[in-house]
């Protein structure tokens, strides 16, 4: 609710129409953009090409698969050689590579131009960024290399691959970036700092290439789902406590041992089809002229959309209300604390204590009555 000073404040200055106005702008910016935007775009998908990175499982597989059907040439990338296999059968072309190792995004490029020359007449029309991964954990146990990790495949290997497939890209007006952020790029949940600030690098990038790329008539857009029931989740968390089981036991004396479980168990809930993220992003973005920037997909996203808008101290109060950080030992966190804190108060007594000390020496005494007769 808003109090009668806000009102009254907000009535004296004349800012109501003006919420109201961005408000209903806000609800209606989806329907309006999809009226202006109908239809397909009038390309023939045989001769259009789309790479889609990190396809062993979850979305890539998915759109992979879709897209193939609908007759476009779909190039894939996947970590392991089953992937590949499996796709291959339904007439895929694929690459297994690392992205985080050397000559990967040339590889992915050279894949392509040879998917391309086998289909005569075929252009690039689209790149995926989707491979992705997740690490958990809180800071206090969790490494720099973990950190490192996700943004060499979250974020490195987006600017790698894009680069390499740019000179391509650049080829075909109307051709499209499709970077699969999260709205853990918008925002930031409990043991997510590694994989948020690796999308939060997303974001950026993918606001200052679209800047870039518009005057070649080539679109970028990011995707930005909740949390949505993909292998991705369960491996981490699975990865996750083997770290937390390896920490020091300085740090596991502050949580118990289920911590991640259990601040992860209100996401497990709550998890959407991967396939809502699939349908949007071939029905509005791969196969729509004009492609949005920012898309929010599934109920979390769109729920979350409308919290993010709020002023951010009431955020913070809002999430510690409604998902407060279990597995914390707090009672072992008071008792480190206060015996820090009688530490530092014994040490600044007895410094204390020791200039008055010297102070009242007879030495000082006499230091100081020599220092007189000088004068």
């Amino acid at each position: 609710m808003i109090s009668p000073c806000a009102w009254e404040w907000l009535l004296q200055y004349g800012y109501v129409p003006w919420c109201v106005l961005a408000f209903v702008l806000v609800f209606i910016n989806g329907p309006i953009n999809r009226l202006l935007k109908l239809g397909k775009y009038p390309h023939i998908p045989a001769y259009s090409a789309v790479v889609i990175t990190g396809c062993d499982s979850g979305f890539g597989l998915y759109m992979a698969q879709k897209l193939r059907k609908l007759g476009y040439v779909v190039v894939s990338t996947c970590f392991t050689s089953e992937g590949c296999a499996h796709l291959n059968k339904q007439g895929i072309h694929t690459v297994q590579l690392d992205l985080t190792k050397p000559g990967a995004y040339d590889l992915v490029a050279k894949t392509t131009r040879k998917a391309l020359d086998a289909t005569p007449g075929a252009r690039l029309w689209a790149v995926i960024n989707n491979a992705g991964v997740a690490p958990m954990g809180f800071l206090d146990w969790l490494s720099v290399d973990m950190f490192r990790w996700a943004m060499d495949v979250n974020f490195f290997a987006v600017v790698g691959v894009t680069q390499a497939l740019l000179p391509l890209l650049k080829l075909t007006a109307g051709a499209r970036v499709i970077n699969i952020s999260s709205m853990a790029g918008l925002s930031a949940s409990v043991s997510f700092g590694a994989y948020s600030g690796s999308k939060h690098a997303v974001e950026g990038f993918g606001k200052a290439l679209r800047l870039e790329l518009l005057p070649f008539n080539v679109y970028v857009s990011n995707v930005n789902p909740g949390f949505m029931a993909t292998p991705l989740i369960k491996a981490s968390m699975d990865r996750a406590q083997e770290l937390f089981d390896s920490a020091p036991a300085s740090v596991k004396q502050l949580y118990h041992s289920g911590v991640l479980r259990e601040n992860a168990e209100g996401l497990l809930r709550i998890q959407e089809s991967p396939t809502v993220v699939g349908d949007y992003i071939v029905d509005h973005l791969v196969t729509t002229k004009y492609p949005n920037f920012t898309n929010y997909v599934g109920w979390q996203a769109n729920v979350l959309r409308w919290f993010l808008m709020l002023p951010h101290l009431l955020q913070e109060a809002l999430i510690r209300l409604g998902t407060p950080i279990r597995g914390v030992k707090h009672e072992q966190v008071s008792k480190l604390q206060a015996a820090s804190a009688s530490v530092a108060a014994a040490a600044a007594a007895a410094a204390v204590a020791g200039e008055s000390k010297s102070e009242s020496s007879p030495s000082a005494s006499s230091r100081r009555s020599r220092s007189r007769s000088k004068r």
